[in-house]
């Protein structure tokens, strides 16, 4: 339950098997098979995708510990239904120390992706990346979840101004642009993880 060792665990495991039969659970810090401690944030984003499982003994976590994974727990069933038809994407990125990972709707109308700074990047601040499997010819809303919204409140980020569209209202761009020069991530602090969405602009009146 090493999120950090379980990125690229899951990363080529979905390549073949659907994320609904991966276990993927949250667990404890420091974990127990590597004793890495890790933010309770990037292990439970690490979960999301999957059928996000609890391995973790709640009895002995303090109440905000609790609360936070609540929160999460209840952003997840938000999308537990679609997760199981999305198609799975990743995006090939030229740092070897981030990933970008995704569900994508079968309709292409919403997708969720997972920004992971596993480590240290060579270059700062992090690179745009590529946002996979959306049309390219529609508009979307790119906007963090709830869950991910408040870097300052997590203590996750790196230093970097605030970006300007890490906001609830987000930005909109084609799929088209997203899938060839991409948006710009948040910097953070080694083995963190936010949450993302695009889904498609409503189509604006001519009147």
């Amino acid at each position: 339950v090493d999120p950090v060792e379980r990125a690229d665990i899951q990363r080529y495991t979905s390549l073949l098997v659907p994320p609904e039969m991966i276990g993927e659970h949250v667990g404890a810090s420091p974990a127990h098979s590597t004793h890495r401690a890790t933010s309770q944030e990037m292990r439970m984003a690490m979960a999301f995708f999957g059928h996000m499982g609890i391995e973790w003994n709640l009895l002995k976590e303090p109440q905000e510990d609790i609360d936070k994974l609540a929160e999460w727990v209840a952003e997840f069933k938000k999308h537990r239904e679609w997760f199981a038809v999305d198609t799975v994407v990743h995006s090939d990125a030229a740092d070897p120390a981030v990933r970008l990972d995704g569900v994508v709707m079968p309709n292409k109308a919403a997708a969720i992706y997972r920004f992971t700074q596993l480590t240290t990047s060579q270059t700062y601040p992090a690179a745009p990346v590529r946002l996979p499997g959306l049309d390219p010819d529609k508009v979307y809303e790119v906007s963090p979840l709830d869950v991910s919204l408040d870097l300052a409140k997590q203590d996750i980020a790196n230093g970097q101004s605030p970006l300007g569209w890490w906001k609830a209202e987000g930005v909109k761009m084609t799929g088209r642009a997203l899938a060839t020069y991409g948006i710009r991530p948040p910097a953070l602090h080694p083995a963190q993880a936010v949450l993302f969405k695009a889904v498609l602009a409503p189509v604006e009146s001519a009147e």
